[in-house]
């Protein structure tokens, strides 16, 4: 397994929907605030039995449709193999949250 993976969605919607969807999505997988810097949205996931925690990175840029979400999931601890489908799991949860914010279907461009 991964010690992160990627997963890169396109929306039919301008940039600022897509920012404030990529920060509710964060916000509904993680405990506590997401950051927002620019384009790009971070937070953290919690210390489970199956990994020590993940870093979580929406970065939103404009296509000529609409936006390009890039979703990263990589683990806390650089030395970390192996993360049990965790980064699978936060990427298919983003990726629904998102979905549901932005009020449409993601393309999906690269499933990672």
């Amino acid at each position: 397994m991964p010690a992160s993976r990627t997963r890169v969605l396109e929306f039919p919607v301008d940039v600022n929907t897509a920012l404030e969807a990529s920060r509710h999505a964060v916000a509904a997988v993680i405990e506590g605030t997401p950051r927002v810097n620019g384009r790009t949205v971070t937070g953290s996931v919690r210390t489970s039995w199956a990994s020590w925690g993940e870093n979580l990175t929406l970065t939103v840029s404009d296509v000529a449709n609409g936006s390009r979400i890039t979703v990263r999931s990589a683990s806390k601890m650089p030395t970390q193999f192996l993360d049990w489908g965790k980064h699978r799991k936060n990427l298919n949860r983003l990726q629904h949250e998102l979905e549901t914010a932005a009020h449409a279907h993601a393309a999906v461009i690269d499933p990672g």
